[in-house]
């Protein structure tokens, strides 16, 4: 996973982004390896140009999931459910916390500007008011082109189990006309 970090953090500099926000769940597990099931709630990935892992926000009804899923990064929680030590109650509130604190304020943060709706950006806008909002919604996209060796190895296992799961339906079903 270091190396999509990486790749991202470079098409960052290259853009002049401070900070990127994600909130597409495929761009989430992309990022964090988190995938919440359930996409009830808001959740976000957060890469900075300083910060050596990705940061997954989302809310503390996820603790328990989030902590017990595979992946490098820091989780922070929004909201309030049994035992949770939130960052802020709500998600605008913790972002203002994670990303409008002060070597970003006034940065480009990147987000996905074709994904995200207008009463969110404008929530995003209002968490982080003095900031520039620059779509990366392509930029991501380029980055997953190229695929780190957990992608490829994972695809070869699930190749091998559709394989299987082929072989083992061959001849039990009949086609009649």
């Amino acid at each position: 996973m270091s190396s999509r970090v990486t790749r991202l953090k470079a098409s960052m500099a290259r853009e002049g982004i401070s900070v990127m926000v994600l909130c597409k769940p495929e761009h989430i597990c992309y990022l964090t390896g988190f995938n919440a099931t359930i996409w009830s709630h808001p959740a976000f990935a957060i890469l900075t140009e300083n910060g050596a892992k990705p940061i997954l926000l989302a809310n503390a009804l996820r603790k328990h999931k989030a902590e017990n899923t595979p992946g490098v990064r820091i989780n922070h929680f929004y909201g309030h459910w049994f035992g949770a030590e939130p960052t802020a109650p709500t998600w605008p509130e913790a972002l203002q916390i994670l990303v409008g604190h002060g070597s970003h304020t006034g940065k480009r943060i990147g987000i996905e500007r074709r994904f995200i709706s207008l009463d969110f950006y404008d929530a995003l806008t209002s968490a982080l008011p003095d900031s520039i909002f620059v779509g990366v919604d392509d930029l991501v996209q380029k980055c997953r082109i190229v695929k780190d060796e957990d992608e490829i190895a994972n695809a070869r296992i699930a190749a091998q189990i559709a394989g299987a799961g082929l072989a083992a339906a061959k001849g039990t079903r009949s086609c009649r006309r």
